[in-house]
C-alpha cells in the first residue's frame, strides 16, 4: 500500500503536469487526479481504511474534440 508521502508525491506531480499542459480536458483530468490522490493522503493520514468513491468527484465528459 502506498504511503501517505506517495499520495502527496503522486498529487504534487499531478499538478505539475496539469500547468504544463496546454489542452484543457488534460488540465482537468489531472487536476481532478491530484484533488484524488490528496483526498486518499487525508484519509492515510486519519488512519481511514475508508476508500474514496470516485463516483464523488465532479468531472466533466471529456470525450468530445481536443482542445475544447
Amino acid at each position: 500500500m502506498a504511503s501517505t508521502e506517495d499520495h502527496r508525491t503522486l498529487a504534487a506531480e499531478c499538478l505539475r503536469i496539469a500547468h504544463e499542459n496546454q489542452t484543457h480536458r488534460n488540465r482537468a483530468v489531472l487536476l481532478r487526479m491530484a484533488e484524488i490522490w490528496n483526498r486518499m493522503a487525508d484519509r492515510a493520514e486519519a488512519g481511514s481504511a475508508e476508500e474514496i468513491d470516485l463516483s464523488l468527484v465532479e468531472h466533466e465528459d471529456t470525450r468530445g474534440t481536443e482542445g475544447s
